[in-house]
This record gives C-alpha cells, sequence and structure tokens, in this order.
C-alpha cells in the first residue's frame, strides 16, 4: 500500500542565496498522516491529519545539501520525498582587466564571473542579455562620462554593483605597478599576477 502523497513544489534542484531554506509543501493521506520527519527531525504533529501543510526550515552552509522528507499513515505505510538545494551565498566578482584611450574615449575591459552562473549585467544602462546562464562574461565598454556603474547578478539572486570612476581607476592601476601597491578604490586589492584589478 502506498504512503502519504509528499508534495513539496520549488524546492527540487533550487538555488538559495540564504542559509536558512524554507520546506513549504503539503503532506496527505486519505487514512491520515501520522508522522513526518524533515531530514530525520520529527515535526510535530497534534494529531493525525488527513492533509498536513509542511512549514518549516532547515540551516544549511554553502554547497548542495539534500533535503529528505519522509512520511507515514495510520497503518505504516511509508514514503520518501528526495530533493536537493543548493546554498551559495557569494555575488559575482568584477574585474577591470584593463583601461585604455581610443580616439579620445575611455574603453576598459572587464570581465565578470560567478559559480553557478550569471542571471543579468548591467553596464550604465546597457543590459546584456547573453551573459545570462554563463559563468563568465568578458566585454569592452565604452565610458561616456567620467564613471560607470556595473552590476551583476548571479542565478541565486546574489548582486554586486559598483561604481567606477575613472580616475580613480587610473589610480589604482598605477599604484598596482609599484613595488608594493597601495589601496583605492575603497576595499580595491591590488593587481594580482594576472594583471587584473578586482572590485
Amino acid at each position: 500500500t502506498q504512503g502519504p502523497l509528499i508534495e513539496v513544489p520549488g524546492l527540487d534542484g533550487s538555488l538559495q542565496r540564504a542559509a536558512e531554506v524554507n520546506v513549504l509543501g503539503t503532506v496527505r493521506d486519505s487514512s491520515g498522516v501520522s508522522r513526518v520527519k524533515v531530514n530525520g527531525t520529527p515535526i510535530l504533529l497534534p494529531t493525525s491529519q488527513l492533509v498536513v501543510d509542511l512549514k518549516t526550515s532547515l540551516s544549511l552552509p554553502p554547497g548542495t545539501h539534500p533535503v529528505t522528507i519522509d512520511a507515514w499513515d495510520l497503518f505504516e505505510n511509508h514514503s520518501r520525498s528526495r530533493t536537493t538545494v543548493r546554498i551559495d551565498p557569494s555575488p559575482p566578482v568584477i574585474s577591470i582587466d584593463g583601461l585604455s584611450d581610443i580616439r579620445g574615449e575611455t574603453v576598459i575591459e572587464l570581465r565578470i564571473q560567478d559559480d553557478i552562473g550569471l542571471a543579468q549585467v548591467r553596464l550604465g544602462e546597457r543590459v546584456y542579455d547573453d551573459a545570462a546562464g554563463e559563468s563568465a562574461f568578458s566585454t569592452t565598454v565604452t565610458v561616456p562620462r567620467d564613471a560607470i556603474t556595473i552590476r551583476a547578478e548571479d542565478r541565486a539572486g546574489n548582486s554586486n554593483e559598483i561604481r567606477v570612476d575613472i580616475s580613480e581607476l587610473r589610480s589604482a592601476l598605477a599604484a598596482a605597478d609599484d613595488a608594493a601597491p597601495k589601496r583605492a578604490l575603497g576595499e580595491l586589492p591590488p593587481r594580482t599576477s594576472s594583471d587584473r584589478v578586482f572590485l
């Protein structure tokens, strides 16, 4: 005989940026649901119910984790639902690979990376739809004025937004060429051996 029907829509394979994962769904059985466990932890039921509204949460570290739901009816028929969820609290990494002056215009080379894939990249007013789903996106962009805002969001909803001031960027790139590079642009770290400035 079949056990209770477990329905947890939208959880399997989902991406979450918060460590607290909400497990929401229903468990139903025509004879009554007597017990429910989520990842081995019992859910308190005051009495058997035809329909159990499942509302609980799990605290999970970054990474991919199983979520297992077990349920029993009044006759001890058992059913199990196995899903996975990935926790990723890290925003995309934006790096400036170069800066040049071409015919009086300032052009920057940039790279945006994210392990789980980008959802959207916006450079100034322009949205780059071709970046969606990619783990790395590179382009060159002409800065229309003295600064440009770069925003990137990944598939979990983590976002990173920076405002690149060209004069400060020139100073940062110059400082990175010194024997003892100095910090610029707030928490901007020195360039690495690959000559990139990360933001």
